[in-house]
């Protein structure tokens, strides 16, 4: 089983990622299934506002797409994509044979199957508001349970990697809102956050557990790859 796993950051080409990449890739090789390949890679370059911006977000989404279609005629089994909210899905799906997994939808499918009631674990403000609206464009909203959120800057997060405890216990305060709310699960907003909170061995806020979202999809992708071998779907 060979599963590409595509950031929408820039791991090999922009220092500043360097601690995330070396995150993401021990995570996903510690959980994937023995026997199995994980290739973990990024964009050649981050545009500046893919958050804020169509045009930003259809220019990383665009070198995903045809990293997807690279993947393919590459042989892997399926194509993972993390942090990229919902953008490009419905051209790889239109384009590749192979499973597509969006962590972000992922994470919310499963949310709604096993939590129902879930909430998200917000880094800043203007991505927090975007996955609210990724949500309720998913259909999800009626679950959904607002909170708080925090701050930080992408690099404040990054930079967390070699001291996470002011995230950490800021990400916590956040959380108290929507735990009160009835909150049952919670969903980091962006990949980095989730492998910054995994790799500080946080595991629940207010003893609500965290979703690794990350893992979700590496798992989801086995899956399918299963279903499909077995001919269910």
């Amino acid at each position: 089983m060979r599963i590409w796993a595509q950031s929408n950051t820039a791991l090999r080409t922009d220092s500043r990622w360097e601690n995330y990449t070396k995150a993401i890739e021990a995570h996903l090789n510690a959980i994937k299934r023995p026997g199995s390949e994980v290739r973990v890679e990024g964009v050649k370059n981050m545009e500046k506002n893919v958050i804020g911006s169509a045009y930003d977000r259809y220019l990383n989404a665009r070198q995903v797409v045809e990293l997807g279609i690279q993947a393919e005629k590459e042989g892997y089994d399926a194509f993972v994509v993390l942090g990229l909210g919902v953008a490009g899905y419905e051209e790889l799906r239109d384009q590749l044979k192979i499973p597509v997994v969006y962590a972000e939808s992922a994470a919310w499918n499963f949310a709604v199957w096993q939590y129902r009631r879930f909430a998200l674990l917000g880094h800043e403000p203007e991505v927090y508001l975007r996955r609210v609206e990724q949500i309720r464009v998913h259909g999800s909203q009626d679950l959904f349970v607002a909170g708080d959120y925090c701050d930080f800057t992408e690099q404040q997060v990054l930079d967390a990697f070699k001291n996470p405890a002011p995230v950490i216990q800021a990400l916590e305060a956040s959380a108290a809102r929507a735990v009160r709310q009835g909150a049952r699960v919670f969903i980091p907003d962006f990949n980095v956050l989730n492998d910054l909170i995994i790799s500080a061995g946080v595991k629940s806020f207010h003893g609500i557990p965290i979703m690794d979202t990350g893992g979700v999809a590496l798992k989801s992708a086995e899956f399918l790859i299963d279903a499909r071998m077995a001919g269910l779907v």
